[in-house]
């Protein structure tokens, strides 16, 4: 009888043994396998960096402070970006698409749209912007309070600044090309048309504006 109840003793000691080991390994895999997950937020994070919208797609971007965003919207496409302080956006719409960028204070924007694309830049206090509209393409900056914009529109191509109070607003057009500043209170414009193009500044009262056309 003893030797009966010890063999049972020693069965469940082993029993009881295994089962710790089976449960430490089921942990350990538990483990293994969160490790393994805990990475992939962080490569979602960066593939969503950049953003490329298919044909009649949109694509927004919202790049933390000091953060960068690119939004690259094909034919028909939209994109915005929207950074944060410090932070910076690039937005290319291909032919016949359109972009926004409202960069924070501190913050940066530029737009470079395609043939018949058109760019929008809303800089905030201190922030820049810029469009570049290709051939057939328009282009908008409204830089706030302390902020400045730059339209640089290719042949065919038109752009408006709009400056705050405090503003400052740059047009270069090139050949074919037209410009037009509107200063607000306090803010100053500029315009310098290439050969065969056009400007025009309208500024505000207090604001100052200078066209220089090319010969």
């Amino acid at each position: 009888m003893k030797k009966l109840l010890t063999l049972l003793g020693s069965v469940g000691l082993i029993a009881s043994t295994s089962a710790a080991v089976v449960a430490c390994g089921d942990r350990s895999n538990t483990e293994m396998n969160n490790n393994g997950t805990s990475e992939k937020p962080s490569e979602m994070t960066k593939d969503k960096e950049e953003e490329k919208p298919a044909e009649g797609g949109s694509g927004t971007v919202k790049p933390a402070e000091g953060g960068s965003g690119t939004v690259k919207p094909a034919e028909g496409g939209s994109g915005t970006v929207k950074p944060a302080e410090g932070g910076s956006g690039t937005v290319k719409p291909a032919e016949g698409g359109s972009g926004t960028v409202k960069p924070a204070e501190g913050g940066s924007g530029t737009v470079k749209p395609a043939e018949g694309g058109s760019g929008t830049v809303k800089p905030a206090e201190g922030g820049s912007g810029t469009v570049k509209p290709a051939e057939g393409g328009s282009g908008t900056v409204k830089p706030a309070e302390g902020g400045s914009g730059t339209v640089k529109p290719a042949e065919g191509g038109s752009g408006t600044v709009k400056p705050a109070e405090g503003g400052s607003g740059t047009v270069k057009p090139a050949e074919g090309g037209s410009g037009t500043v509107k200063p607000a209170e306090g803010g100053s414009g500029t315009v310098k048309p290439a050969e065969g193009g056009s400007g025009t500044v309208k500024p505000a009262e207090g604001g100052s504006g200078t066209v220089k056309p090319a010969r």
